[in-house]
């Protein structure tokens, strides 16, 4: 796997989140004036791979890869019933600005709906999966063999949860094997796990996380915001250090270690590097930081 340089990043002010850099597209349509990039459509095997091609050309050689795997069914927001709101593609979806920070950075983004089993997992450099993307059907065994042996061996991992209600047990079967647990109860201003507040709370101390390891992931970072609906990360069993990120009260909302040779970062909430929520605070930053890291050797 190719891994890209590291830059030094800014981080942004608390008080004025700072929005990631426009990139120059190049125009696909030259009858329109409109500037847009459009996905690549490729089949591997019966898997539906769409490539985002890097807008702008990485320093070194080819472009790095990242898979997103969607296979198991994006989540259907209920104020708007669209998936859109979660959906990893490059124009309108929930997590487009998160797509950017990784095609700034040089990055191939593929985004898999028919089955991982059908890709070769040691092709990409980081490999993401997330709660959103598991609502229907849980990773089954087979799978799950396939991520941790990716990670064992080299590759890095993201993985994106939430809390109880949001169907954690669709992503565990990836989790608990790394021994973590997740949802175990709400961050933040809700105070009964498995329920949902009538209206959103003002920011409160308890939706930051302040508590930081020392880490790169963390590096810079002051304070990240947590949304109020997250659920709490812990360590049912591992060996060696796992960096956490916690508010407060001691609960931990994000962490990152080292599975054998593979590097692996945990999110408590799917908002965390969302459209909505990635320029709060220094959540950016750490979306940055997480890249650095994982494409250090």
């Amino acid at each position: 796997m190719v891994a890209p340089t590291e830059e030094p990043l800014p981080a942004p002010s608390d008080e004025e989140p700072t929005e990631e850099p426009p990139a120059t597209i190049v125009s696909v349509t030259p009858i329109s004036s409109t500037r847009i990039l459009l996905p690549r459509i490729t089949v591997v095997g019966t898997a539906t791979i769409v490539s985002v091609t890097p807008i702008s050309s990485p320093p070194f050689g080819d472009s790095p890869l990242v898979l997103w795997d969607v296979t198991h069914g994006i989540y259907i927001e209920p104020s708007t019933q669209s998936t859109l709101d979660y959906n990893p593609v490059p124009n309108g979806g929930g997590y487009s600005r998160l797509l950017q920070v990784f095609q700034n950075r040089g990055y191939q983004v593929d985004v898999i709906d028919n089955n991982i089993q059908n890709v070769s997992l040691s092709d990409y450099s980081i490999v993401v999966l997330n709660l959103a993307w598991t609502r229907n059907t849980p990773y089954s065994e087979s799978e799950v063999d396939q991520i941790l042996a990716y990670a064992r061996n080299g590759g890095n991992l993201i993985i994106i949860s939430d809390q109880k209600i949001a169907l954690t047990e669709n992503i565990e079967p990836v989790t608990k094997p790394l021994g973590i647990e997740i949802g175990m109860g709400h961050i933040g201003s809700i105070s009964a796990p498995g329920t949902l507040a009538p209206t959103p709370p003002t920011i409160n101390p308890s939706d930051l996380l302040v508590i930081f390891s020392e880490h790169p992931v963390f590096s810079g970072i002051e304070s990240l915001f947590i949304d109020y609906y997250s659920g709490e990360l812990k360590v049912s069993f591992r060996e060696g250090t796992v960096a956490t990120a916690a508010n407060r009260s001691g609960q931990v909302g994000a962490m990152a270690f080292t599975e054998q040779l593979g590097k692996v970062v945990i999110l408590g909430d799917i908002a965390m590097w969302h459209d909505s929520e990635i320029f709060n605070r220094q959540n950016l930053l750490f979306a940055n930081n997480v890249i650095n890291w994982m494409s250090s050797q």
